[in-house]
């Protein structure tokens, strides 16, 4: 969406902003996983969802949906925004 309009009401998210959310978010999955020591096979069964999937969400090529974020914060046992942690 254009920033330039009214619906947008600038708020829009440059692609520069949106890659930075994509790599804050999956260093933070890596960490929390790192730290409860599993491996990505462990968190993506146990997350259900594809290991392809989290290596690229963790590598900040893909963002997961709310319901995946949700699911993959049970699974390190964190709120959802402990994912997010440093996005502004």
């Amino acid at each position: 969406m254009d920033c330039r309009t009214e619906i947008c009401d600038g708020l829009c998210l440059s692609p520069e902003e949106i890659s930075l959310i994509r790599e804050t978010l999956g260093n933070n999955i890596r960490r929390l996983r790192k730290r409860r020591s599993r491996t990505i096979e462990e968190l993506s069964h146990m997350a259900g969802i594809h290991g392809t999937f989290l290596g690229h969400i963790e590598l900040g090529r893909r963002l997961p949906s709310i319901h995946t974020l949700i699911r993959i914060a049970r699974v390190l046992e964190v709120l959802p925004a402990a994912l997010l942690a440093g996005v502004r």
